[in-house]
C-alpha cells in the first residue's frame, strides 16, 4: 500500500510537472504573440505616420526654392532701400556744395591738365626765371 502512495504520488509529482511546463509553453506562447502584435501595430503606426506626413521630393524642393528667392528678394529690396538712401544723401551733399560754392567770395582759378603738365615738362636748363643754367663741362652759348 505504501508503494501505491508513492508510485501514486510520483505520478502526480509528474503530471503537476508536466502541467508546469505546459503552463510555461503556453506562457512563452502568448509572450511571443503579444511581442509579434506590438511589433506589427508599431510598424503600421509608423507606415500611417509616414503616409501623413509624407512631402514628395517635388514639393519640398519647390519650396526650398520659393523659401530662397523670397530671402534674395527681401535681400534685393534692402539694398535698393539702402541706395536710394545713399542717392538722397548725395543729391543733399551736391545741394549744400553748390550753395557754398555760390557764396563763396573768392573765385579759384583754373588751370587746366595741359598747363599744369607744361609746368612739370619744362626744360631744366630754362630756369623759371627765363635764363639759362648753365652746367657745369657744358660749351658756353
Amino acid at each position: 500500500m505504501l508503494q501505491q502512495i508513492l508510485e501514486s504520488e510520483e505520478l502526480r509529482a509528474q503530471q503537476i510537472e508536466e502541467l508546469k511546463e505546459s503552463y510555461a509553453e503556453k506562457l512563452e506562447n502568448t509572450f511571443e504573440m503579444y511581442k509579434d502584435a506590438i511589433k506589427e501595430h508599431a510598424y503600421q503606426c509608423a507606415i500611417n505616420n509616414l503616409e501623413d506626413n509624407y512631402v514628395p521630393l517635388d514639393e519640398f524642393t519647390a519650396e526650398q526654392e520659393k523659401k530662397t528667392a523670397d530671402d534674395q528678394s527681401r535681400a534685393l529690396e534692402k539694398v535698393l532701400q539702402q541706395n536710394d538712401e545713399k542717392d538722397k544723401e548725395i543729391a543733399s551733399l551736391k545741394d549744400q556744395l553748390c550753395k557754398l560754392s555760390q557764396k563763396s567770395p573768392v573765385k579759384k582759378t583754373k588751370r587746366g591738365l595741359f598747363a599744369n603738365f607744361k609746368d612739370a615738362v619744362a626744360s631744366p636748363r630754362i630756369h623759371p626765371t627765363g635764363r639759362n643754367i648753365r652746367l657745369a663741362g657744358s660749351p658756353k652759348p
